[in-house]
């Protein structure tokens, strides 16, 4: 029962971010194949480099295909309803810019939000448990590792480095599950509450624009000004 749940969960992290992919894919006007590459590696990226730090070979993804299968038929599904509806773009094209980018964040939202938790618990099954800092390493870059290598197969810098405390909404996902897993809170319980949290964080800070501080674009104009005279 507890397996067949945690499956059901990862299907939908799966779908949730292969979407992300195809919708990013859409967004860059890359072609079929192209969107269906990026659905997949958006969706399985993170699994993928989590069984490799993990030592587990060969990974998941290669051992069950069901999760490729899942994210192909998902970004195949999404070029096929954005051709169809391409026909309206134009008389609708400030509605469809507005609903893109919200679709957008809340598939990656949801994506974050399980794969972090899948993540730590695939960790600690791994024999793992005592090791903190990798546990949760482990839990966050399943999180955030497919949405990296999706920003970075389309020639962007990765969207956790930059916006909307994404690597902090993992961290917090992933602490929160670990330490009520720790103190014998029900598994199911802690997934939803770890999943959870890194979603409306993440959802919270997208909506109200929450950003780590950084270096302003003047300073940093400045900056490659002085440079260029040394």
């Amino acid at each position: 029962m507890i397996e067949t749940l945690i499956f059901s969960i990862e299907i939908i992290g799966t779908i949730a971010f292969a979407l992300s992919g195809a919708l990013r894919g859409i967004e860059k006007q890359l072609d079929l194949l192209g969107i269906t590459i990026l659905g997949v590696t958006a969706a399985t990226g993170g699994g993928l480099i989590r069984d490799i730090l993990l030592g587990s070979h060969p990974p998941l993804l290669f051992v069950n295909p069901i999760y490729v299968i899942v994210a192909a038929l998902t970004t195949v599904i999404a070029f096929i309803v954005a051709y169809i509806t391409q026909y309206y773009h134009y008389q609708f094209k400030n509605h469809l810019s507005s609903t893109f980018g919200s679709l957008l964040n809340l598939a990656d939202a949801i994506g974050l939000g399980i794969f972090a938790v899948i993540g730590v618990q695939t960790a600690m099954q791994g024999g793992f448990f005592e090791n903190a800092f990798l546990t949760l390493f482990v839990g966050i870059i399943t999180g955030v590792g497919g949405g990296m290598l999706r920003d970075v197969l389309v020639g962007e810098i990765p969207f956790f480095l930059k916006k909307h405390i994404y690597f902090l909404a993992a961290l917090l996902g992933s602490t929160s599950y670990y330490l009520l897993i720790k103190y014998d809170i029900n598994n199911v319980i802690a997934m939803t509450i770890g999943s959870l949290l890194t979603f409306l964080i993440r959802l919270l800070a997208s909506k109200y624009r929450w950003n780590l501080p950084k270096i302003p674009s003047k300073a940093c104009a400045d900056l490659d000004h002085v440079e260029n005279h040394l």
